[in-house]
C-alpha cells in the first residue's frame, strides 16, 4: 500500500506575534510543497517523492530523514521536534502528518 499524504499540521512556533516565527512556518510550507529538482535555480529544494512507493512504514521513515535534512540544510532557524502520522479513518493509507517545530536558538 503506498502512503498518500493528504495534509500537513505545523505546530510549535507562535506565528500571530512573531513575525520570525511566521516565516519560518511559510518556509517549511513552501519546502513541503515542492518535489526536488522543480525550482530552477534551487535544484535541492523541497521534497523527494521517491518515498511514495514504498511500505508505510519505509514510506514514513524516508520522509522524516528527508524533511529533517532538508530543513537543517534550507531552514537551519528552525528543528524539527516531533512528527505524527495520522492515518485518516474514512480512507485507510491516506494520511495528515502533524510536524511539531521549535525555534533553533543555535
Amino acid at each position: 500500500m503506498a502512503v498518500i499524504v493528504d495534509d500537513f499540521v505545523l505546530t510549535g512556533l507562535n506565528v500571530t506575534d512573531n513575525e520570525e516565527d511566521a516565516l519560518a512556518i511559510r518556509r517549511v510550507r513552501s519546502l513541503l510543497s515542492r518535489t526536488i529538482r522543480t525550482l530552477p535555480g534551487s535544484r535541492g529544494f523541497g521534497m523527494d517523492d521517491q518515498y511514495l512507493d514504498y511500505p508505510p512504514q519505509t514510506a514514513k521513515n524516508m520522509f522524516a530523514i528527508d524533511l529533517y535534512e532538508k530543513v537543517n540544510k534550507f531552514i537551519p532557524d528552525v528543528d524539527i521536534e516531533d512528527i505524527e502520522w495520522v492515518e485518516l479513518e474514512e480512507m485507510p493509507g491516506r494520511y495528515k502528518i502533524h510536524i511539531k517545530l521549535e525555534r533553533n536558538e543555535d
